[in-house]
């Protein structure tokens, strides 16, 4: 068995990036109980009133170009 080099694979994503469709009821309920979850390790942004992305910061790294 190979693994990936770690150089073009990290294991440590810098940012996890999620998108809604807020549409759905549940949707919406789990894009509240993830941003409480992670809190200030996060950030919301909406795409229009019915779609949402929540970026994801493993580790605290909370660089966005």
């Amino acid at each position: 068995m190979h693994l990936a080099l770690d150089e073009l694979y990290p294991r440590t994503p810098e940012c996890i990036v999620l998108l809604f469709d807020l549409r759905d009821p549940e949707a919406c309920e789990q894009v509240h109980r993830l941003r409480a979850v992670w809190q200030e390790d996060s950030d919301l942004e909406a795409l229009g009133p019915e779609h949402m992305i929540l970026f994801l910061f493993p580790g605290a790294q909370r660089v966005l170009p």
